[in-house]
């Protein structure tokens, strides 16, 4: 009888190792992420040009509530339309590591990746990029796919992103439409196109451009703490004094 108790006494114990180790599961503490609220976009959002005409662009963050520690931008645009000329940091964070610089005018693509250790919030210009119209046509300025946002916990907090629209006239023109610098956001006028005596210019329609969200999945992930609860310790308490007892009675 006695060695029916002790085997008793160990199978208990050997069933509330598991049983505690799932209510720990069950009862840990749950952090969430950083809830995307960071929109990407760009400044002005439409421009109308003419061929030879170079004009500046600033890529644009609005972080909501999240603090962002960095970005990813990659910029698409239509090479046979505009070609890109240069860029510059903007200034939206401070003391910027610039870890990525580069533009492809024959894929139309632009990389650019920054980062700070402090981190800012708010909205702002990130980039300044000038540009030259080559032909006429419409071409839509795009964040393409892998742009991304970062925050301190180094989850994607982008939200969406906002393209824009550049306009190049049929009438060439050798104008300089710029900002006046890469920490400005006011934009320059744009100067309205006289037509010569012989010919009639046709108005190009203007077209609007049209907002394309980024997937972003919604929704908190859960990502658990580990920890020993209360139903831990008394399960292994009440299974040990039980074989201990079991002990006493041989």
């Amino acid at each position: 009888m006695k060695k029916v108790l002790v085997i008793i006494g160990v199978l208990l114990v050997l069933a509330v190792i598991p049983i505690t180790l799932f209510l720990v599961k069950q009862g840990q503490e749950v952090r969430t992420k950083a809830t995307p609220a960071t929109v990407l976009s760009f400044t002005p959002p439409s421009l109308s040009v003419s061929p030879g005409d170079s004009f500046d662009i600033f890529a644009s963050i609005n972080t909501g509530e999240n603090l962002a520690m960095g970005v990813d931008l990659k910029i698409s645009f239509n090479p046979s339309l505009i070609e890109a000329i240069s860029m510059e940091d903007a200034g939206f964070f401070t003391s910027p590591q610039i870890l990525m610089n580069n533009i492809d005018n024959q894929a139309g693509f632009i990389s650019y990746s920054v980062g700070s250790f402090t981190g800012a919030q708010g909205s702002g210009n990130i980039i300044a990029i000038s540009f030259k119209a080559k032909s006429p046509g419409t071409v839509s300025l795009a964040f393409a796919q892998g742009t991304a946002a970062a925050a301190i916990d180094e989850f994607d907090i982008l939200e969406r992103t906002i393209p824009a629209s550049i306009i190049v006239l049929g009438q060439s023109g050798n104008n300089d439409y710029g900002f006046g610098g890469a920490g400005s956001s006011t934009s320059t006028p744009i100067p309205t196109l006289s037509p010569t005596s012989t010919p009639t210019l046709t108005p190009t329609p203007i077209l609007t451009a049209t907002l394309t969200p980024t997937p972003i999945v919604s929704g908190a992930d859960d990502i658990p703490v580990s920890g020993i609860s209360l139903p831990t310790i008394l399960g292994l308490s009440a299974g040990f004094l039980f074989l201990l007892f079991a002990f006493v009675l041989i």
